[in-house]
């Protein structure tokens, strides 16, 4: 207990506990220890290394090898943006650059990289031409992380993927309003025409699939069948109860005999899912007869309160039978809701 305290002592006044370890070792090694100087963290301007890629991208290119020539691109992703002594100027965008590296780097990128390219297509073309000594021989030049561009030369190969950053172009925000209204209306359109092919393609397939799987269902023994809804999540673990309806939805819209009809008179723009169901929804009749609202329980004892406080028994009595025939085919309160 003595010792511990003396070092504990020693320890909090900043003091040196050397004089007071001559017979016991055991003190000499921690007075060692104060004595040394703690070390200090290194404060390199090193970017952190990046995770390794989702599984969802692909990244199925060979990695270089041998005697390669191999320029990688990269997305300007420092984080906080460089030193605040070297900040760059407020709403200044981020952008792409390359620096040549070789087979067995890792992803450590230098601090000197310039990152002037508004596009990765720029990017990858900059690279080229810092290759250019070495267009067409016998070496493989390797671009890693770019996308593949025009007239490349004979023995360029891109290796590597920008990933979900392969449009991200600091172009934009040089454009005036008129420029950037005319390439959202682009992107709208682009944007409609892959919702048509992912219709087309995936979404009314995967509608069919679900149609396929209920008739399957329907096959079961009925006394030892499961519900449904628990058979299809069991069939498909991936495809929720929601997604499964509207796609089935999709499916059985466009495989039906007014098809043709819907879209030849909608005036609803068909691009993808989202809008076929809207259009189908305008032609789709009521399957039941309209049911009157019911008047909230609180709003009923208000007005059956008055009526009664005032002594208008008939109206109370009007009201009586007002709330019996709302009741006999109205909405219940979470219907309202």
């Amino acid at each position: 207990m003595r010792e511990a305290a003396l070092i504990a002592g020693n320890m909090s006044n900043g003091l040196t506990i050397a004089t007071h370890a001559t017979d016991n070792p055991r003190l000499k090694e921690i007075a060692e220890e104060v004595k040394r100087p703690a070390r200090r963290k290194s404060r390199t301007a090193g970017r952190v290394t990046e995770p390794p890629p989702s599984s969802l991208i692909s990244f199925t290119e060979p990695e270089p090898t041998g005697d390669d020539h191999v320029v990688r691109v990269v997305y300007d992703d420092r984080p906080d943006w460089p030193a605040p002594r070297i900040r760059r100027a407020a709403g200044e965008p981020r952008r792409w650059g390359f620096y040549p590296s070789h087979p067995t780097a890792g992803d450590q990128v230098p601090d000197d990289v310039e990152y002037r390219f508004n596009t990765v297509e720029a990017a990858t073309i900059g690279a080229l031409n810092y290759l250019e000594p070495y267009w067409n021989d016998e070496s493989s030049l390797v671009v890693h992380g770019g996308v593949r561009v025009s007239d490349m030369p004979s023995n360029a190969v891109v290796t590597g993927s920008p990933g979900y950053r392969a449009r991200i172009d600091a172009s934009l925000y040089a454009m005036d309003l008129e420029q950037l209204q005319a390439v959202h209306s682009q992107a709208e359109r682009q944007i409609d025409a892959q919702a048509k092919q992912a219709a087309i393609n995936y979404e009314i397939p995967l509608g069919q699939l679900v149609h396929a799987f209920s008739l399957m269902w329907e096959k079961l023994p009925k006394k030892s069948r499961p519900r449904m809804h628990d058979w299809l999540d069991e069939m498909m673990p991936r495809t929720g109860k929601r997604k499964r309806q509207r796609h089935l939805r999709t499916f059985l819209i466009v495989a039906s005999e007014d098809w043709p009809s819907i879209l030849r008179t909608t005036e609803v723009a068909i691009t993808g899912m989202e809008s076929i169901l809207k259009a189908a929804r305008i032609y789709a009749g009521r399957t039941m007869p309209p049911r009157t609202k019911r008047t909230p329980m609180t709003q009923r004892y208000l007005a059956l309160r008055e009526a009664v406080i005032r002594g208008d028994l008939a109206e109370a009595q009007q009201l009586v039978s007002q709330y019996d025939r709302e009741d006999v085919g109205g909405l219940d309160d979470n219907d309202q809701e």
